[in-house]
């Protein structure tokens, strides 16, 4: 052993005498040098970012509509306030059409100004008027507690945060609730950057993306790539006539010199990447309160992943004994492991994933489910797949078809609100956001017209649910309160005639508002779910969960509330249920509570730090089904007080899911197929499996088999995100809904790969040696 010792020590002092080796070092400390005074300070949050404001142009003409009309509000004394340049070009805002780029100039020049003008008006202690704001219900606690306070009795800072609570207080379906503090950037002790309004949980999952991709480019990307150049020598120069001749005459196995060499070659990278590791996770700790040792285990990774890349220089190495080769065959490596890798993932991105059924829907004896780009598809079960319904044929869907087909990712904003089932009209009801007036506006398909949808009337402002009540009515749950739909949702009015003419009346508002009062300010994260047996409707925002129940005039009122446990308003998942409230958290946990009282019944953590995605509950709550992101299937015994996770076909595949009686349950996996088991025995009893598209079966014979033979260095960055984050799957979205899809990481399937590929690559090397002549 210790010939072989000497063997990794002389490949050591190579790497040590690199010049690049300590050019990298230099650099790596030069750059080490410049982040140690990065910092960052709490403040309080105040005024508006680039960010704060959702759809800035229907926030202008928001503001401008209710600015013209003659009651007092907050937008009346918006306008009132600015000066006179800028009112003019508030009350004038007009949203350009296709084509004008006169128009779109004009229309972010006025944005800009206005933000900066509004920006200003929040510091002053006269923008708030008691008149104009008499309307607006002050929902949030932070607000309700800082109106007991008299303005001028507040300081500068606190003057800017009460007038940023009145803003979203009148306008929360355009500026989203802001936490009490902001971070802020700053370096030595000057501040940088707007502040970012977020808690330390999430500044936490901030500096992880940080600092996985800065050691992805650093150490991944520009660290592997400088030495392969400098090692590529290494194995080519062991068989040079005076180096081979000392080495053989060693009592040492050619093989296992081959070895050593490598081992030693690795030191590089070993070397670049504990240093630049090392030291951000020293500043991390010193500048930023956070002692997260995990951040050390990107150490053993990249240096893995270099020897991924390594072992195909290594070996050519040993066949061509050429260093220029050994580079030259580790890019052409590198680019057909890239090419394999971004076939399959733009495969997944742009089809497979988009094809994952996320709701189903019975509606009788028809069944429907909805997609990930929220597209309806209805089972024929005579033709034994998956037929299109509940489209809309006009412009507008049109180009939302297309935007969905295009992008990668589905943003929140261009899906559709969960699909209803309106047993009393027989028919399907759906919300979706209007590109030309950004509100949310209904679509009613009846089955009577084979389910065609038809734009109907707006929904209410700040609608963000759809649920169906045990008495098949239709309940949305808005930011302003709950409204029931009590009349025609396509907004046909009636007519009168007069003299032989036919003459429209104005439709009315079909949603009734029902409570409760005060409202209950459903800001995000938030979530609602209805209790078919008692008709209760369970109500989660800002870390409080509120149980709510009809009274005798039919209006919702509050029976008890609960606030969270931890630090930090997260979100979460419902499903109500007989006596039972079934509760996800962002942080992986199920807690189920009773329904009484809201007091725990049993905490869970079945699947770590994985985020639950769908909770369910079953007619009577006997069971629930949860499904989590990264396709995992666990079903909660309200009986046994329970969680089990059934031996069932797609496991760890699973899209979502559907109660369809007391014990049958609708499990959709492998994106578009379906199963129906009978619990607790789990025995199958119906199954839609569509046939496989063109482009489902090259996937499936010709990219999936290819990418599993080939090792996946380039992925090895979705282990570091696991092993920083403990969660399997990555957010795509960052708007505070469990529900929108994240992308799975499978962190251990490249290593699993990679360590095949390399150990193959490697006794190649060894029997090559030890059958050639030298």
């Amino acid at each position: 052993m210790r010939a072989y010792w000497a063997v990794i020590q002389d490949s050591f002092r190579e790497a040590l005498a690199s010049r690049v080796l300590w050019v990298v070092l230099v650099l790596i400390t030069v750059l080490l040098g410049l982040l140690a005074p990065l910092g960052y300070r709490q403040q309080i949050t105040r005024g508006l970012s680039e960010n704060s404001v959702r759809d800035m142009p229907h926030f202008i003409a928001h503001v401008r509509d209710e600015a013209r009309k003659p009651e007092s509000s907050p937008s009346q004394r918006i306008v009132a306030l600015l000066d006179e340049p800028l009112r003019g070009d508030v009350l004038a805002f007009a949203i350009p059409g296709d084509g004008e780029m006169a128009g779109a100039f004009k229309m972010l020049r006025v944005m800009g100004n206005f933000r900066e003008a509004l920006n200003r008006l929040l510091e002053r202690r006269d923008f708030y008027d008691p008149q104009a704001w008499r309307a607006t219900r002050l929902v949030s606690d932070e607000a309700r507690e800082r109106a007991k306070k008299q303005v001028a009795a507040m300081s500068e800072a606190e003057v800017g945060r009460w007038n940023r609570l009145v803003l979203e207080a009148a306008y929360p379906e355009f500026i989203p609730a802001s936490p009490p503090t902001s971070l802020r950037f700053r370096y030595l002790w000057y501040d940088f950057g707007e502040p970012l309004p977020i808690g330390q949980v999430q500044f936490e999952r901030l500096l992880e993306t940080i600092v996985e991709r800065a050691t992805r480019w650093l150490v991944g990307t520009v660290g592997v790539f400088v030495a392969i150049l400098v090692t590529a020598a290494i194995i080519p120069q062991m068989f040079d006539p005076g180096s081979l001749a000392l080495l053989l005459s060693k009592p040492v196995r050619r093989s296992l010199l081959f070895l050593a060499k490598f081992l030693g070659g690795c030191m590089f990278i070993l070397l670049s990447a504990a240093y630049l590791v090392l030291g951000l996770w020293l500043i991390l700790a010193v500048r930023f309160d956070t002692w997260d040792a995990r951040i050390l285990l990107c150490i053993p990774i990249y240096v893995f992943m270099f020897a991924i890349y390594y072992t195909v220089s290594a070996l050519a190495g040993v066949l061509w004994r050429n260093a220029i080769v050994s580079v030259v065959v580790s890019i052409l490596f590198w680019l057909v492991c890239f090419l394999v890798g971004t076939s399959k993932s733009g495969v997944e991105q742009l089809v497979l994933n988009k094809m994952r059924i996320t709701e189903l829907v019975v509606a009788k004896d028809t069944l429907l489910s909805v997609n990930e780009m929220g597209l309806t598809n209805r089972w024929d079960a005579e033709q034994g797949t998956w037929v299109e319904a509940f489209r809309e044929d006009n412009e507008e869907g049109m180009q939302r078809r297309v935007a969905l087909a295009m992008i990668p990712h589905v943003p929140a904003e261009l899906r559709p609100l969960n699909l209803i089932y309106d047993s009393r009209g027989d028919r399907l009801i759906t919300a979706t956001r209007s590109l030309r007036s950004g509100q949310m506006v209904l679509a009613v398909g009846p089955r009577d017209k084979d389910w065609a949808a038809a734009a109907g009337v707006r929904a209410p402002l700040g609608t963000m649910a759809l649920l169906p009540e045990a008495d098949g009515r239709i309940l949305a749950v808005s930011t302003f309160g709950l409204y029931r739909l009590a009349g025609e949702p396509l907004g046909g009015g009636s007519s009168v005639e007069i003299f032989g003419f036919s003459l429209p009346l104005p439709a009315h508002d079909p949603f009734a508002a029902v409570g409760p009062e005060p409202p209950l300010g459903m800001f995000r994260p938030a979530a609602a779910a209805v209790n078919r047996d008692t008709d209760e409707l369970a109500a989660y925002s800002r870390g409080t969960i509120t149980l709510l129940s009809r009274g005798a005039d039919d209006r919702f009122q509050r029976r008890v509330e609960k606030k969270l446990d931890g630090p930090s308003a997260g979100a979460v998942v419902l499903a109500y249920g007989g006596d039972t409230l079934l509760v996800g958290r962002e942080d992986g946990r199920i807690v189920a509570y009773e329904a009484k009282t809201l007091a725990p019944r049993r905490e869970f953590s079945v699947e770590g730090k994985n985020q639950p995605r769908f909770v369910t509950a079953a007619p009577g709550g006997r069971w629930f089904a949860v499904v989590f992101h990264h396709g995992a299937l666990w079903i909660y015994d309200r009986e046994a007080n329970e969680m089990v996770r059934p031996r069932i076909a797609g496991q760890r595949d699973v899209s979502c899911c559907l109660f369809t009686a007391n014990d049958q349950l609708l499990v959709a996996d492998r994106a578009t197929r379906l199963t129906q088991y009978e619990l607790p025995a789990w025995q199958v009893s119906r199954r839609c499996v569509p046939p496989r598209s063109l482009i489902e079966t090259v996937y499936r014979y010709v990219l999936l088999p290819l990418y599993t033979v080939f090792p996946k260095p380039g992925e090895l960055d979705k282990t570091v995100q696991f092993v920083l984050s403990g969660k399997q799957t990555k957010e795509l979205d960052r708007d505070g809904d469990l529900t929108a899809a994240q992308q799975e990481l499978h962190p251990w399937r490249p290593v699993w790969s990679s360590l095949a590929f390399m150990a193959v690559l490697l006794t190649m090397g060894c029997l090559y040696l030890e059958r050639q002549d030298f």
